[in-house]
């Protein structure tokens, strides 16, 4: 095993001071290990070396999502939203989970070829059910239904996740009613579940309302980077 650097030590690495190394491992943006009683931060050389040369991730791909748990991302930009979606599909797939993004089909065909990129046979993983990507279903009940069976195969895996941009109910012509449903309805579906649900709001596309509900209907929250549990989040009855 490589030795691991101290805060100071990488601090000379980078060339920067011991507050900024501190300051980006606490957003995410510079990896770190956490050792000893005191926990404290540790650094390899060879994340150092891409944080460097730029293939580190970024903050919104690191974040590790608790189990059980039902986010609410909520993004400004394309990029931010299928970054994080990228990310969240390739990690359910990297541990061996089965894994469904609802997206719009303009999203589905770019987060396709990204994941090409990465080296991942989409069309094999497809075929044997372990990977959906689709643009949902006409109601809620039938989007429910449609995600009950493919939870039934993930039991023989290590867990499922759905990553749903929610910008594709839109494109279905669901009301405001609708969507609380649905939320609603995921609550209850993933109880006693190994599961991760998220689901992505474009605050460009959808009304404060819209993200009050979705901070009702949600656990955890992620914005401007950071992952919050949600003070507002209260499970309703069916």
């Amino acid at each position: 095993m490589s030795k691991l650097l101290t805060i100071k030590e990488t601090a000379n690495y980078l060339n920067v001071s011991e507050m900024s190394i501190r300051r980006w491992t606490n957003s995410g943006k510079l990896k770190c290990l956490r050792v000893g009683q005191k926990n404290e931060r540790r650094f390899r050389e060879e994340d150092l070396k891409s944080y460097l040369t730029g293939d580190a991730p970024s903050a919104i791909a690191s974040l590790e999502l608790p189990e059980e748990s039902h986010v609410a991302h909520f993004y400004k930009n394309q990029e931010e939203g299928l970054e994080l979606c990228l990310a969240s599909v390739k990690k359910g797939l990297d541990q061996g989970e089965v894994v469904v993004a609802v997206v719009s089909k303009k999203k589905g065909h770019a987060l396709k070829a990204k994941l090409h990129e990465q080296g991942v046979l989409v069309d094999i993983l497809e075929a044997q059910q372990i990977l959906t990507v689709f643009d949902g279903c006409k109601s809620p009940d039938e989007q429910i239904a449609f995600i009950d069976r493919i939870i039934e195969i993930s039991s023989n895996f290590n867990g499922f996740r759905l990553v749903g941009d929610m910008v594709w109910t839109r494109d279905k012509k669901w009301n405001v009613e609708m969507l609380g449903k649905l939320e609603n309805l995921t609550n209850h579906q993933r109880k006693n579940l190994t599961a991760k649900y998220v689901c992505q709001y474009d605050l460009g596309v959808f009304s404060h309302d819209e993200a009050f509900l979705a901070m009702q209907t949600h656990n955890y929250t992620i914005y401007n980077e950071k992952l919050n549990k949600c003070p507002y989040y209260e499970l309703a009855p069916k």
